[in-house]
């Protein structure tokens, strides 16, 4: 599922790109005697012929990379791991077709960081090509609560619910006059 492999991937590049854990990669931190004698002692014929260079090759010889430049993460404030779950749990939602086996994915607490649901909201490729019976599109989701991969609440959150939190929750209005107009405000009154 996308957008869990998206969530994942920022928060581990977070660990190890914040502003504190780059220091870890800084060249300006490299011991260079250190690092001379050891490139003397062990390294090969090319190596030793190119000894002079070792200050560029390192990156040392770089003038310091500005804060603004180096940190990925200034721009959004992200100062603790938890600032990226609560930008993005809250405020992106992500189309899963219904037959999509992967979509359990999203709910999976011991896989997403902070034991977080993303928000995946059940979708359906009718148009296309390979869906012969528009009849079994939902049907084929519900076949990830039947196998215990998700329970109720997450395939309620997939079918129904998140679906109502994105598209009602900037316009309350969204669903009146339609079938669930009452269901869909009850969800907006609980979330």
């Amino acid at each position: 599922m996308n957008g869990s492999r998206l969530y994942t991937d920022i928060y581990s590049r977070w660990k190890k790109r914040n502003i504190e854990a780059l220091e870890n990669l800084n060249p300006a931190n490299i011991d260079r005697e250190k690092a001379y004698d050891l490139f003397l002692r062990y390294g090969d014929d090319a190596t030793i012929a190119t000894i002079d260079q070792l200050e560029e090759t390192l990156g040392i010889s770089r003038g310091n990379v500005p804060m603004d430049v180096r940190d990925d993460f200034a721009k959004m404030a992200i100062k603790r791991p938890e600032d990226i779950r609560d930008r993005f749990i809250p405020n992106f939602y992500f189309g899963c077709e219904s037959d999509d086996p992967l979509a359990f994915v999203a709910f999976n607490r011991k896989a997403n960081p902070f034991a977080e649901q993303v928000r995946a909201i059940m979708s359906f490729d009718l148009g296309h090509w390979d869906v012969t019976d528009m009849n079994n599109a939902a049907a084929e989701a519900y076949e990830q609560l039947e196998g215990g991969l998700i329970d109720e609440a997450d395939f309620r959150n997939f079918a129904f619910s998140y679906s109502v939190q994105l598209y009602a929750g900037p316009n309350p209005g969204f669903f009146d006059g339609t079938r669930i107009e009452n269901e869909a405000r009850v969800e907006l009154a609980q979330a």
